[in-house]
């Protein structure tokens, strides 16, 4: 993974998700401001679950989104696939990003019934 130096504030706020997953919660729903870095911390985030050997999905709900999380996990060093509309269905991998409309579709017309 390339070298990511977080922000103090992106620090607090991957610790505050960490203890709330230590408390066994297992739903998190997190929101911070526009440019707080949210695409980094998940990137950063996704990046340590990959090296631990886990499976990391990332939706989103807007093209231009899909292209700047696919950015951000490539200069992150975090190798990744994409599946948006028209496109062919990639070799999954650790890390998907996908648009989640498309993913919905998918499921549903091909029988998908997990990305494993």
């Amino acid at each position: 993974m390339a070298n990511i130096v977080l922000r103090e504030e992106q620090d607090l706020f991957i610790e505050k998700i960490r203890e709330k997953i230590r408390e066994g919660h297992k739903s998190i729903v997190c929101q911070a401001p526009t440019g707080f870095g949210k695409t980094v911390i998940f990137s950063f985030m996704g990046a340590g679950v990959i090296k631990k050997g886990g499976k990391v999905l990332i939706l989103t709900d807007r093209v231009e989104l899909l292209g700047e999380t696919s950015n951000t996990l490539t200069n992150c060093g975090v190798a990744h696939v994409t599946v948006k509309a028209g496109a062919k269905d990639p070799a999954i991998g650790a890390c998907v990003v996908a648009m989640s409309r498309t993913l919905a579709n998918r499921q549903a017309s091909r029988g998908y019934r997990d990305w494993e």
